[in-house]
């Protein structure tokens, strides 16, 4: 039964590619839906060549006490029950993550903790210490072998990653955490999806393992053009929905209304003097909301310089992987491997993109993937 159920998702996926008019969903109305971010630290202790964070300019610092209160009161007050605390910084960089943790516990909201892993082993006992707010840990990794994992995570060490998701493993795990991962795949490292899944299966649940392909999440594109694996499916990220759904509020009280604000061009209140509430429906939101509404975004530097992979292929790319390591849990690197190899020649077949999607062929090439 859980095998048909899985492979049912992946045929709806399938389904859905179904549509060569495909246009980014834009939100009918304004509701804070997506875990907004509380950014506790905006520090890293490694620089990614897909964020290359050192690039920023705003101010790097810690959020204080007192503002982290106000935030987290008034968010749990719009019914907010969970936020993220990273955006171009590490949390497990912060120095005071017991401090941070504990503010959370006193006003009752749950973190969700994503991080490159690599100083766990740092904050170990605080992260035991406080598994009741949170008990979910999501490790950013984005290679399979020392050579591409250190060329891409810049900075990290290969040893330390293996050391520290290993204690993860043997000290986390038992205590009632749950663990997974994230691999961001791109011309560098999609050759070692298969061994990613075969050497971190025994860390992680493959059914917990999950794969994105790199949009421009740093403002300067030029890693992301060079390594991109389907650019005939990248289109202009407008309608971006981020407007629409959720907050960043960085370390200093600014909030912006993107991830990838890395200098504070898109600053629309600060929390120091405007509620959230009066953030969300102010003036300054809503012009950046009318802008995408219209499609017409170049008063918005970091708008108009944004790319996306089409999401329908990342939905059917996850698809896919959670109904092969469903059908083979034990499968060796290759099974998994030529599967995404072949999927990844399909979506990259020449021609015009979209209209592969209405095209009887493409779904036969992607059903003879079982």
């Amino acid at each position: 039964m859980e095998m048909k159920k899985h492979a049912a998702i992946f045929w709806e996926r399938l389904a859905e590619l179904d549509a060569s008019d495909y246009k980014p969903y834009l939100p009918s109305q304004n509701e804070l839906r997506r875990p907004p971010t509380v950014e506790i630290n905006n520090t890293c202790n490694i620089n990614c060549l897909m964020c290359n964070t050192l690039m920023a300019k705003r101010q790097k610092g810690v959020i204080k006490d007192d503002l982290l209160i106000q935030v987290l009161q008034e968010l749990k007050a719009e019914g907010v029950e969970a936020v993220d605390v990273h955006t171009i910084g590490d949390p497990l960089a912060n120095p005071r993550l017991p401090q941070i943790l504990a503010v959370f516990r006193e006003v009752g909201m749950i973190l969700v903790l994503s991080t490159n892993g690599l100083l766990l082993e740092r904050h170990l006992d605080t992260l035991l210490e406080y598994r009741d707010i949170s008990s979910h840990i999501r490790f950013s990794i984005d290679g399979a072998t020392k050579e591409t994992y250190e060329l891409i995570r810049a900075g990290g060490k290969w040893d330390d990653l293996l050391h520290n998701i290993q204690l993860a493993k043997e000290e986390l795990l038992p205590r009632g955490y749950s663990i997974s991962s994230n691999m961001v795949l791109s011309n560098d490292n999609v050759h070692e999806v298969g061994q990613f899944i075969q050497l971190f299966r025994q860390f992680i649940d493959p059914r917990w393992m999950s794969f994105g392909f790199m949009n421009s999440l740093s403002p300067d594109t030029s890693y992301f053009h060079r390594v991109n694996l389907f650019p005939e499916a990248t289109f202009p990220n407008r309608p971006c929905q981020l407007p629409f759904r959720s907050l960043w509020v960085h370390h200093d009280g600014a909030v912006s209304s993107c991830c990838r604000d890395y200098h504070g061009e898109l600053i629309v209140g600060d929390i120091k003097n405007q509620s959230i509430r009066d953030v969300w429906n102010g003036h300054v939101l809503e012009k950046l909301r009318e802008a995408h509404r219209k499609g017409d975004v170049k008063d918005y530097r970091l708008c108009d310089n944004c790319f996306i992979v089409d999401d329908r292929i990342v939905a059917l790319f996850n698809a896919l992987m959670e109904y092969l390591v469903r059908k083979e849990p034990d499968g060796p690197a290759e099974y998994y491997q030529e599967k995404v190899d072949r999927f990844t020649e399909i979506i990259q077949s020449g021609g015009p993109f979209e209209p592969k999607f209405s095209q009887p062929m493409f779904v036969k090439e992607i059903l003879s993937m079982r």
